[in-house]
């Protein structure tokens, strides 16, 4: 018999094995700061850490396979406007992809990396990827699953993208999204889009 997590139980798991893991790569010394350096504009995310977004653009890069003509995920800064998507929750979903992005980053040493999945090669990261796709245990399938969709449908919902899935584009003038997470207004202060 199976027994379903509470919404609770999935947290605290989640957690708990991304305390583990972080506890793991701290004693394997495989955790390294940002530098120090000045970074480009979407190194200042709103609601994620600057090692947070630079996980969730690693992933991207690596769930978004453009076709020709279209922007790369960096191109079209799927990470920055999931974070700034962030900005305008309650805040139960920024602590779900935290997590969930803890668990991808310090996950390989599940697989007995022992580096994490910033640090693995592009092929590494695509055969680590695969196995959280089937994986049997629910917590990484699903924290793989919810962070490919979140990239996905930030990624296609770029209208430079939409040629390429035969989208002709809406039949009435575009209006920016009130969470200012188009990519074209990222750069504004966070809620000058807002009326």
């Amino acid at each position: 018999m199976v027994v379903g997590l509470s919404r609770r139980g999935f947290l605290q798991a989640g957690l708990l094995t991304s305390g583990a893991l972080l506890g793991a790569a701290v004693l394997a010394g495989c955790v390294r700061s940002i530098p120090d350096t000045e970074p480009p504009g979407d190194a200042y995310p709103d609601v994620l850490s600057r090692r947070e977004l630079a996980i969730l653009a690693a992933l991207a890069d690596r769930v978004i396979t453009p076709a020709a003509g279209t922007p790369t995920a960096r191109d079209a800064r799927v990470a920055r406007r999931i974070d700034r998507e962030l900005a305008f929750n309650d805040g139960s979903l920024a602590g779900d992809v935290r997590a969930a992005l803890t668990l991808i980053e310090y996950g390989p040493f599940l697989d007995f990396h022992l580096r994490p999945f910033t640090r693995l090669s592009p092929a590494e990261q695509d055969t680590f990827l695969h196995t959280c796709a089937e994986s049997g245990w629910t917590l990484r399938r699903n924290a793989f699953g919810g962070l490919r969709f979140l990239c996905l449908f930030f990624y296609y919902t770029d209208d430079r993208t939409w040629r390429s899935i035969g989208y002709g584009g809406t039949m009435v003038d575009r209006k920016l999204p009130e969470a200012a997470n188009a990519r074209e207004v990222l750069d504004q202060p966070l809620g000058s889009a807002r009326a």
